[in-house]
């Protein structure tokens, strides 16, 4: 169990000025509060909205999830890989990403349908209030009743999941953005990592989707989990696609139905055409980013 610590004020006041989030074993840093604008214990996490050096900060289990700062490179990181690897982008499912903005994305890249899940309604609403990013409250109260383009779904993924294969439904792109897998750990949203789970997400794709998930950080001190997402996509899709955003410090793993040769020249081909122009990926970045460290593929390799 990893340890985190939120620093109250001297004076008694239940609101916290610090957040220390543990980066890894014996590694921390420390989040100054500015002003807390809503903290809550959801059914499921705790919430904290708060002002902070990087603009309005989402924490969630005191681990930071988005910041006004850099809220749209992680979230670009998040879709448009899968936008540029899938062979269409008209049917889209998200699971997770409260925000809203992975949502946007879709829509602005030419989504037609987009199934937006979050088991997590509280959190959902306290974003949609407080960040100036992603989701307004009108967005959830329409969403949520369907409209043409999208429905939101507060609902545990892995049951929406098998519905939708129960209906035979398929898409084009499923996003998995959730809080970090937690090795050795009995949290709830691990087993959305699981080989299991990208099988049945591997089942709902159409012969040219993809599945993006966000798979943590490659410094070597930290990628551990990072290995492990990667391997269980290599196990699991025809191909699996690295893509690290180095000015967001992240990665993701794409999932690719079908055999995917040359990742690279198809990104940047249909970069060409994408109806959005993302502002943190570009076809130069592409070359880099689809390269695995030498530390992290060293470490993938132990795993065959």
């Amino acid at each position: 169990m990893s340890r985190r610590v939120i620093r109250r004020t001297a004076r008694g006041d239940s609101r916290p000025t610090h957040i220390e989030e543990q980066l890894s074993s014996g590694l921390a840093r420390v989040w100054e509060i500015d002003e807390v604008v809503a903290a809550e214990r959801t059914a499921y996490q705790d919430v904290l909205i708060a002002r902070t050096a990087h603009g309005m900060t989402l924490f969630c289990n005191h681990e930071r999830q988005s910041s006004e700062l850099t809220q749209l490179i992680y979230h670009e990181g998040q879709f448009i890989p899968a936008a540029l690897l899938a062979g269409q982008r008209k049917r889209v499912l998200v699971i997770g990403s409260s925000e809203g903005v992975v949502v946007q994305l879709a829509l602005w890249c030419g989504a037609e349908h987009v199934v937006h899940v979050d088991i997590d309604r509280r959190c959902v609403d306290l974003c949609a209030e407080h960040l100036p990013y992603g989701y307004s409250r009108r967005d959830v109260e329409r969403y949520e009743k369907g409209t043409d383009t999208v429905q939101l779904l507060f609902e545990d993924g892995s049951a929406v999941v098998e519905r939708l294969r129960a209906e035979n439904q398929h898409f084009d792109i499923v996003v998995i953005d959730l809080p970090d897998e937690e090795l050795n750990s009995d949290q709830q949203h691990n087993r959305l990592y699981q080989r299991k789970f990208l099988e049945d997400l591997r089942d709902l794709l159409e012969p040219n989707g993809v599945v993006i998930s966000q798979a943590g950080c490659a410094s070597f001190w930290r990628n551990q989990t990072l290995a492990h997402t990667y391997q269980r996509f290599s196990d699991t899709f025809s191909s699996a696609v690295y893509f690290e955003l180095t000015e967001q410090d992240w990665v993701w793993v794409v999932g690719c139905n079908a055999a995917t040769p040359d990742p690279v020249v198809t990104m940047q081909h249909t970069l060409k055409t994408l109806p959005y122009t993302p502002h943190f990926i570009d076809s130069n970045l592409i070359v880099a980013a689809t390269v695995l460290p030498v530390g992290l593929r060293r470490r993938v390799s132990t795993y065959n």
